[in-house]
């Protein structure tokens, strides 16, 4: 196989490097909810060492002085903190938020970022059905959570609105 026709399983994943001097532009300690976030991967940790020994490049030396730097903060675990109260401003360090569904139902507050689990959850838990007159039993909210983990995540509403480019708002008007 020629040189410039790599296979991309076999393309090694670079790692970002956070050293000693660049680790407050990278590691965000959010003191409200006493959690430190990786703004490069854009969610909590809960031990910096596992973090960046698995997440990031970087000699032994290095990584150690960016626990020692953080290791007098108090870190709680991401599953385990008590989340925002709904439609506050976004949490920067999380980055954009995303695109997601809060079902409609008087105090349930199921969120997915999925049509299809929203759907399903809303046809289970509340043998709901689509109507004529109600087509959906939820609507779009945005959100954000502290975990990435897929099936762990425990999304919470912001209050964002997505810039609409010049594009967008000319698709709007041709329809």
């Amino acid at each position: 196989m020629p040189n410039d026709e790599l296979d991309s399983s076999l393309t090694p994943i670079v790692k970002f490097r956070i050293t000693i001097d660049n680790a407050d532009d990278w590691l965000q300690y959010e003191l409200q909810y006493k959690v430190l976030v990786c703004k490069y991967h854009r969610y909590a940790i809960s031990n910096l060492a596992s973090h960046l020994r698995t997440k990031h490049s970087g000699t032994l030396k290095e990584k150690a002085a960016v626990v020692r730097k953080y290791s007098y903060l108090q870190i709680l675990n991401p599953t385990q903190v008590q989340l925002p109260p709904p439609l506050e401003p976004p949490i920067q360090s999380l980055g954009r938020p995303r695109d997601a569904f809060i079902c409609d139902e008087e105090e349930c507050g199921f969120i997915t970022v999925s049509r299809d689990e929203i759907r399903k959850h809303c046809n289970k838990k509340h043998e709901w059905r689509s109507t004529k007159q109600d087509r959906e039993h939820w609507h779009h909210v945005f959100v954000q959570s502290f975990v990435s983990t897929s099936g762990r995540q425990r999304y919470f509403t912001i209050d964002y609105e997505e810039d609409i480019s010049v594009d967008d708002i000319d698709v709007l008007h041709d329809n």
